[in-house]
């Protein structure tokens, strides 16, 4: 059994790029790179206390086809939420899917 037979569609891949604009002054922007399929999985969830106010931490696993350029660095953008690209691993080394780690932006 296949785990890409889960995937489904809706994920946005999102890459940080600097650019100079008319004047040539440097402009960094976020910029969608690619659409994804894939499935994603909660993995953790912790609260701390920072400057008096509660911070919610969540990790998330995603899994999504081999061929796709994803970096470390990048973001997952998924039903309005975004997620900072901590890890990639091509789990056993079979080139078929990614395992991504992911940490929620709040």
């Amino acid at each position: 059994m296949s785990i890409e037979r889960f995937f489904v569609p809706g994920f946005e891949l999102w890459r940080y790029t600097e650019s100079s604009d008319e004047l040539g002054n440097q402009v960094k922007v976020w910029s969608k790179v690619a659409d994804l399929v894939g499935i994603m999985d909660a993995v953790t969830g912790t609260e701390q206390q920072v400057a008096n106010a509660p911070q919610v931490t969540a990790t998330h696993m995603f899994f999504t086809y081999a061929d796709t350029n994803i970096r470390e660095k990048d973001r997952i953008r998924y039903k309005c939420k975004e997620y900072n690209i901590l890890f990639i691993d091509d789990p056993m080394n079979y080139g078929r899917f990614l395992q991504v780690s992911l940490e929620l932006i709040r």
